[in-house]
């Protein structure tokens, strides 16, 4: 299938605000991006489980409708356009910015279908099957975007991105591009893209086709960890996103069941795993706990708040408690577990007390004090100590304390004697053949 090319203009979102790291001068990571990715020019790799719509504008080239295929393509969304770099980093630090830097997605290339996602003929699983006559090509095409990428990047990584309910394919793919940004403009990232409708009264669909796309997501992780030379893939996960990482995490955990923790990570190659506002039942997080969702990590940091009204709404649908919303709702013995396993379940209420919103659901990108601390944890695999975070005996969560932001300067000095010397990644494999 040949590639298909779309290219449109017209400004839609807004750059998220300033992580508090960044906004207060602690940090800059402008300072760290190579002189040819010194422009508005944001590459976002797409890994789309939508059916092609046949439109010609970029943000709408697919359906809201389920493909069995994920499909692979390349994004370019321009971060603030006519702007020059000077203009847009002094914006993109700022505490309180001149002007609105807005996000433009510029154009979309696709690929085609990942061989790899089809599925048998006999829809039976089968460990030697190699999807035989199905086209290559576009997974050829998406391995040489992503090793040209690889090759440019200091760290190796891929971050993917992995949305929530009621959200539309280019909205996802500028979000992707704003947190490409913040962190240095080094990683590779990934869109992956599951058919939310984007619409308010979607949700037990949107639910559905998350949970369908949980085995899209595992074999997209297989992939590039034996296809290419990705030394890290780490993964961000929001809202009805976060079941189908940890559902993922669990399935490859099990097919690893044999093997010691940390073959099991050389063999997958998941790094830190983030989880905001995680719209799953609190028992069935744990049950993939116990089948050893979080062995495959480096860290997993999950971020949970008291002041979530998309999960309190949630709640009353299932009549359960969410993981994003489960603070003072853990009993005595899933409270010890918490401390003794030295988990990173993170209340963020005090965060958006300090920074409020309505809903309160999307704070990983639009809270200030907790995008910063994501960033950290995604970009150093930190603890949650080191990132000036305190256990609240009571609740067994950690949380942000009031002086946070005044914290800023002694935590960030901590963090660079400790990693500053380790910035390097270890020699990284040729990509198999």
């Amino acid at each position: 299938m040949g590639a298909a090319i779309l290219v449109a203009g017209g400004c839609g979102a807004k750059l998220m605000g300033t992580p508090a790291v960044i906004a207060d001068g602690q940090i800059n990571p402008f300072e760290q991006v190579e002189p040819d990715r010194r422009t508005g020019e944001a590459p976002v790799l797409i890994a789309s489980g939508r059916t092609v719509s046949g439109s010609q504008v970029p943000p709408l080239y697919y359906t809201d409708d389920r493909s069995i295929d994920v499909r692979v393509g390349l994004a370019t969304v321009e971060i603030g356009p006519g702007m020059d770099w000077d203009e847009l980093v002094a914006e993109s630090t700022a505490k309180r910015r001149a002007k609105e830097v807005d996000i433009d997605f510029k154009a979309y290339e696709e690929f085609g279908p990942l061989w790899s996602t089809a599925w048998p003929p006999n829809f039976r699983f089968d460990p030697d099957w190699d999807a035989p006559g199905l086209d290559r090509a576009p997974a050829e095409r998406f391995t040489e975007v992503l090793e040209s990428m690889l090759a440019q990047s200091k760290r190796k990584q891929v971050t993917i991105f992995v949305h929530g309910f009621n959200t539309k394919f280019g909205a996802n793919v500028e979000l992707a591009a704003e947190f490409w940004h913040y962190m240095a403009r080094d990683d590779v990232i990934m869109s992956f893209d599951w058919p939310s409708r984007g619409s308010m009264f979607s949700y037990q669909k949107d639910k559905a086709n998350a949970e369908f796309a949980v085995r899209q997501l595992r074999v997209l992780l297989e992939f590039l960890a034996t296809r290419t030379s990705v030394h890290r893939i780490n993964i961000i996960g929001h809202s009805a996103g976060c079941p189908v990482v940890v559902e993922a995490l669990r399935q490859l955990s099990l097919i690893h069941y044999r093997e010691p923790n940390a073959d099991v990570r050389r063999a997958t190659k998941i790094g830190r795993v983030a989880l905001a506002a995680p719209d799953m039942d609190l028992d069935e997080a744990l049950s993939a706990g116990v089948d050893g969702a979080g062995r495959v990590t480096e860290g997993l940091a999950v971020y949970a708040s008291r002041r979530d009204r998309a999960l309190g709404f949630s709640a009353d649908i299932f009549g359960d408690v969410r993981v994003g919303r489960s603070i003072g709702k853990l009993s005595e013995e899933e409270r010890a577990a918490l401390i003794a396993n030295d988990g990173q379940w993170i209340d963020v209420t005090r965060a958006q007390r300090r920074h409020s919103s309505f809903i309160g659901h999307s704070y990983f990108h639009q809270n200030p004090w907790v995008s910063s601390d994501l960033m950290l944890f995604l970009a150093l695999g930190a603890t949650a100590e080191e990132r000036g975070l305190v256990r609240n005996e009571e609740t067994a969560f950690l949380e942000f304390p009031e002086d946070y932001e005044d914290r800023l300067p002694e935590i960030v000095e901590r963090l660079r004697a400790k990693y500053a010397p380790n910035t390097e990644p270890p020699d990284v494999p040729e990509a198999p053949e």
